[in-house]
């Protein structure tokens, strides 16, 4: 790749002062640049001489959690929407069929659709026929217990997440200083 080539492209003027008079500096005579492999230049992507490897292992220690914090994040995130699709129910079909079964007078029909059904809402309504039997404080205690645990299900590993949002920014901010601290 020719010196006119390299500074025509966004990488260039992107580089310190330093950097391109080092550039400038390695210029052979036939207008090629030593050091540079032309493999790794790709104009369309603005230049970039770096490959992502190299840009990890320049970022010094701080970018090994930072990488298994991105790692477990995606994790977590894709987990919790994987757990959120498959109780994924149509609440309202739901409660209808329930109804109509009860109105019918076949509670246990009603309770057997809960069951065959996945979700949170389905769960709450199982155990509120389940105990509809009991006094009115025994039902509203089992179902604010239900309610809860649901609740727990539902926000399981958010805590993982709320970690590293605080811990990450933390950390590139770390890896800043000592950064500038290096050179």
């Amino acid at each position: 790749m020719t010196l006119q080539q390299i500074i025509s492209t966004p990488f260039f003027w992107a580089l310190s002062d330093k950097k391109r008079r080092n550039l400038k500096r390695n210029t052979q005579p036939s207008g090629e640049i030593s050091g540079v492999n032309p493999a790794q230049v790709n104009p369309a992507d603005g230049g970039r001489c770096e490959v992502m490897l190299d840009v990890l292992i320049k970022g010094g220690p701080v970018m090994i959690p930072l990488i298994f914090s991105s790692i477990l994040a995606v994790a977590v995130t894709l987990e919790r929407v994987w757990y959120l699709s498959k109780t994924r129910s149509n609440s309202e079909e739901l409660i209808n069929e329930v109804r109509l079964a009860l109105e019918e007078g076949k509670p246990l029909e009603a309770i057997h659709q809960l069951k065959r059904q996945k979700g949170p809402v389905a769960r709450i309504l199982a155990a509120g026929l389940a105990f509809s039997d009991r006094d009115r404080e025994d039902l509203r205690s089992r179902l604010a217990q239900v309610g809860q645990d649901e609740v727990y299900k539902m926000e399981r590993r958010l805590s993982v997440l709320d970690t590293i949002v605080t811990v990450a920014p933390l950390l590139g901010l770390l890896g800043t200083v000592t950064g500038i601290i290096s050179t």
